[in-house]
């Protein structure tokens, strides 16, 4: 097999993992092997691999590092144990998408937006559809439950936003609002209150950036749907008089702020919540297994460590992401691009707050993916920092 013909294959594979997300988390993750076999052969048989100037990898390396030592130093090693193979064995994927996604293809970059906007549409479809038809009460993909869905679609929203705005990636605007409604409906659907402020605000940014009409049009929508569909209506009140409505996370919080010292520098090790959780006895919800708070549940099970790396981590994606959208170097195509990513990057981490992007089987790659997206566009910049320096030296 020649290299070129192995790089289009992880590219196409990319895609395919992208598109299968929402579907099917056996095919997502088959997949996501698979790229990783590929990859390796890359490294092995041909040496080949571009992971210089890469400005995440040692804030990920020292997050994966901080999440195995924990499992080592667990206090319950079998439960551990399992994120091996569930978790910290698909982390390659952030370095195969910087190594082989082709930033400067637009082309590729079309089809990678085509399949996640199309699979956001499907998935929000099947979802709303299935509430609407009585079969559930809450919005859901085929493979995921109602938060994970409405943080991929918020993700999505994001993406759809700015970079569905250029008429490169959908040239009629009748085209780009109606696939924007589905996807809002879809959030709706899901009745998860920090989604859908999220992306009331995103649209918000995006409005007083670009599209003020926007703002108004999928405002007066919303308004509509919220005044005119009491279930809508009362979800959007539990928002504004969140304090009321906390479902255990308080109790979450007390039971954290009871055992928060016994394992301060390496945590308590991942998947241990049901086995350390001391006030099971106040949770309304029996079956929670979590601390439904990332940045709790990496202090909880990887200590003061992993949460220092994985703020290190935010830190770095949203300096860098700022540092795009300002610079002067950026053509349009690469800030609309840096835009989305931060905006979906914002989306994710302040999901985290009120439950979790990074640990879920299936947000955790799509992290990555754009992890690796976002690495390159700031890459790119950092090359047309020393091309124009040069420049101005042999002036």
């Amino acid at each position: 097999m020649k290299l070129e013909k192995l790089e289009q294959l992880i590219r196409i594979g990319i895609l395919v993992l992208a598109g299968s997300l929402m579907f099917s988390l056996f095919i997502a993750q088959a997949v996501a092997i698979l790229l990783i076999l590929l990859w390796m052969i890359k490294l092995i048989v041909f040496r080949k691999a571009d992971l210089k100037g890469n400005p995440f990898t040692y804030p990920f390396i020292a997050f994966a590092l901080a999440r195995m030592l924990s499992v080592f130093l667990s206090t319950d090693f079998s439960q551990s144990v399992q994120i091996l193979n569930k978790e910290i064995f698909f982390y390659p994927i952030f370095f195969i998408v910087f190594d082989c996604f082709p930033i400067e293809d637009k082309k590729y970059l079309k089809w990678f937006f085509v399949v996640l906007v199309t699979a956001a549409i499907i998935s929000s479809i099947y979802g709303s559809a299935a509430v609407l038809l009585g079969a559930t009460h809450r919005a859901a993909s085929t493979t995921s439950g109602f938060y994970t869905l409405g943080t991929f679609l918020t993700v999505i929203t994001a993406f759809l936003l700015v970079m569905g705005s250029n008429k490169y990636f959908i040239p009629s605007k009748l085209i780009w609002l109606v696939a924007l409604l589905i996807i809002v409906v879809g959030v709706l659907f899901t009745f998860n209150r920090i989604h859908l402020a999220l992306v009331v605000l995103m649209i918000l940014v995006f409005g007083v950036f670009r599209e003020r009409k926007l703002v108004l049009f999928v405002s007066i929508i919303t308004a509509a749907i919220i005044i005119l569909i009491p279930m809508f209506r009362e979800r959007v009140l539990e928002i504004i008089f969140f304090s009321r409505n906390l479902s255990d996370r308080d109790v979450l919080w007390q039971g954290a702020s009871m055992i928060y010292s016994e394992h301060p520098l390496f945590g308590f090790g991942p998947v241990t919540f049901r086995e350390i959780f001391p006030l099971f006895e106040k949770l309304v919800d029996k079956n929670v297994s979590s601390w439904h708070n990332d940045y709790l549940q990496v202090y909880m099970e990887s200590g003061i460590i992993g949460l220092l790396s994985f703020l290190w981590l935010g830190f770095s994606v949203f300096y860098c992401s700022i540092e795009i959208f300002i610079s002067k170097l950026v053509d349009d195509y690469n800030r609309d691009l840096a835009f989305a990513l931060m905006l979906a990057m914002g989306g994710l981490y302040a999901t985290g707050i009120v439950g979790t992007f990074i640990f879920s089987p299936i947000t955790s790659l799509l992290y990555q993916i754009l992890l690796g997206i976002l690495a390159l566009t700031y890459k790119n910049l950092k090359l047309k920092k020393q091309l124009d320096s040069q420049n101005i030296n042999e002036l």
